[in-house]
């Protein structure tokens, strides 16, 4: 059997995360896949989640699944046999991952019979072990989007500011405060501290915003205008003076109004520029929304920046501020796992040093790359290519 020409179908193990399973479908090309699981609730779900994740991406590829009593060998071989019987023995077996006492059965059951399918995310690599020889497969052409990792896993996405961060005026106000960043560090702290900008109203989709500049000093009022100068020449807003101490800021969209008026997101829009311009990317997303709907109770969580690196996840974390503390990173770290699993890259974001010298040294223990924007964005990307260059050594 010469594998990846001509494979009819894949058997493999219920897991929680389905890297492996995604990189042989995109790879050797099945006619379908059978999915042996345990019965147990967890692997129930886990299959609804794969099998909707299929359904939906790989429509032509039937989906089976096998409830076997995974620490049985008679059951397990008994099963497979079943399976080769049936695909007239063209078949090939995904173990890189699922119960290990049936990963071991499938094994030794396959011995010298059936070709394995390994895939290493750490390594990125992945192997046909056949007839006592192990060989390479390409996977030059096997690429991943963010979303892969995402509802392969069992998530979906909500939202995201991609498009946002795209859009030439977003651009245009993030170069200026690059380009002013001392002045724009002032106007941040400013705005956070007097809580100038005020909606109009309750409503959560009401664009009016109030510059509210009564009772600040003349050199804060001063830098703020300017701001607010900048919003209105590059076109996210409409600016009306009421007085002399407030302004009516007519943004031009929600997501324009989000932008200015939530702490940090300038931050998570230079990471996202920087690493797309990277070009080294499989795919780059930002502002990631997604949820977990496995119980009665949806669980959300986001991700300022993901992207794919040579078939690793990449996840980032953005912080305005030295406020982080080792549940910043734990956050990450969990979300990153749960995502990317042990071989995701993982990166915290943000604009000076951390209040606890310890935070520094943990995040080196849970390796997660500390990167501090400064003001000088050549050696910002700098840093984020040193992070991508030592992954894969």
């Amino acid at each position: 059997m010469n594998v990846g020409d001509n494979m009819s179908v894949i058997v493999g193990l219920v897991n929680r995360r389905h890297i492996s399973l995604l990189v042989a479908i995109k790879k050797l090309k099945p006619r379908g896949v059978y999915l042996i699981h345990s019965g147990k609730e967890y692997d129930k779900d886990d299959l609804s989640d794969i099998r909707e994740f299929l359904n939906d991406m790989y429509p032509d590829i039937f989906v089976e699944d096998r409830r076997v009593n995974c620490y049985s060998c008679n059951e397990v071989t008994s099963t497979l046999e079943q399976i080769a019987a049936r695909e007239k023995e063209d078949l090939v077996l995904d173990l890189s991952n699922g119960h290990p006492v049936a990963m071991a059965f499938l094994r030794e059951a396959s011995h010298n019979k059936y070709p394995v399918f390994i895939f290493s995310e750490r390594d990125n690599r992945a192997v046909i072990i056949e007839k006592g020889e192990c060989r390479d497969l390409q996977l030059k052409e096997v690429s991943f989007e963010v979303e892969d990792f995402i509802e392969s896993g069992g998530g979906a996405v909500y939202h995201k500011s991609t498009e946002t961060f795209d859009r030439a005026e977003i651009e245009d106000i993030l170069s200026w405060q690059i380009g002013n960043y001392s002045k724009w560090l002032k106007i941040n702290r400013i705005i956070k501290e007097r809580a100038i900008f005020k909606t109009f109203g309750e409503s959560e989709q009401e664009t009016r915003v109030l510059a509210d500049m009564k009772n600040i000093k003349p050199k804060d009022k001063s830098l703020i205008l300017e701001y607010i100068y900048a919003l209105h020449r590059f076109k996210l807003i409409k600016m009306d003076k009421h007085n002399k101490n407030n302004y009516f800021l007519n943004f031009k969209s929600m997501a324009f109004k989000h932008y200015a008026m939530t702490y940090g997101t300038w931050l998570e829009a230079l990471a996202y520029s920087v690493i797309k311009h990277l070009d080294i990317m499989d795919d780059v997303e930002s502002g990631v929304t997604l949820f977990w709907d496995k119980s009665d109770t949806s669980i959300v969580n986001e991700i300022d920046v993901m992207a794919v690196y040579k078939g690793r996840l990449v996840a980032v974390s953005c912080k305005d501020s030295s406020r982080y503390d080792e549940d910043t990173l734990r956050e990450l770290e969990m979300e990153a796992a749960t995502l990317g699993g042990s071989s995701a890259i993982k990166i915290l974001v943000t604009t000076s040093l951390p209040s606890k010298k310890t935070i520094e040294e943990r995040a080196a223990q849970m390796d997660i790359r500390l990167i501090i924007f400064k003001g000088d964005l050549n050696e910002f990307c700098k840093e984020f290519k040193s992070v991508f260059i030592q992954s894969q050594a």
